[in-house]
């Protein structure tokens, strides 16, 4: 046992400083980019340059965003592993806290849907972490956007029960295989019918970890070709 948490210690230790090393060159990368577009918009060159760039500048801007968001990931879980996240409660309104994550969330790209959104309940104010809180919905809100394209918008449900509320997030995309379901919380697992689209797979874990510290849970229900449906429990 005592090996196994010097060997838990130094995998920390090591993915930590691999993820800060990281940030630099990714830094470097971005602030290249936005020099030379800064240049070229200076000069006079032919519009077929200038598109060529464009599209690639799109690419490793895209790509540089991805690879930050995971060393991001990457540190959060070395922090929540160390119990090193820390809660910063206060008292709101739920439904102002809902209503304004969904008036900020519609879908980033492409079609530019809005979620369906129904609060099936009376207020109450509650006690959460509204920064951590909103990173857990903006994650799984994204997943259903990413994952039901060319479907209808996503929809977002809250209730209360049992003292709790239950929020409830469901799309009509691509579903996820019985054979998979299992392990989806689990660090970089990706669903088989999933990996054509950009992500790391640690959005869900580190969304389940981040719930736990306010003391609910998440559950997951799919079928493939009809959607997936997350449930947030969270304690009032």
């Amino acid at each position: 046992m005592e090996r196994e948490r010097e060997l838990n210690q130094f995998k920390t230790q090591l993915i930590n400083l691999a993820s800060h090393q990281f940030r630099t060159p990714l830094a470097t990368i971005r602030s290249c980019i936005d020099l030379l577009d800064l240049k070229l918009k200076s000069t006079h060159l032919n519009d077929a340059f200038q598109g060529f760039f464009a599209k690639h500048k799109a690419i490793i801007d895209e790509e540089t965003t991805r690879m930050t968001e995971l060393m991001e990931n990457i540190l959060d879980i070395g922090r929540i592993d160390e119990g090193k996240v820390e809660l910063f409660k206060k008292n709101l309104p739920f439904k102002k806290f809902m209503d304004d994550f969904v008036q900020s969330n519609q879908e980033p790209g492409g079609e530019y849907r809005k979620l369906s959104y129904h609060f099936d309940t009376s207020d109450k104010i509650i006690s959460i972490d509204e920064i951590l809180l909103r990173n857990v919905l903006r994650n799984i809100v994204s997943n259903a956007y990413k994952y039901s394209q060319g479907k209808p918008a996503p929809e977002l449900k809250v209730n209360f029960k049992k003292n709790a509320y239950w929020i409830t997030v469901k799309d009509y995309g691509i579903g996820v295989p019985d054979k998979d379901q299992p392990y989806l919380f689990e660090s970089f697992f990706r669903a088989s019918n999933a990996r054509i689209f950009p992500g790391s797979g640690l959005g869900l874990m580190i969304s389940k970890k981040l719930i736990a510290l306010h003391g609910g849970n998440i559950h997951f229900s799919s079928k493939v070709g009809a959607g997936c449906c997350v449930t947030i429990h969270l304690p009032a």
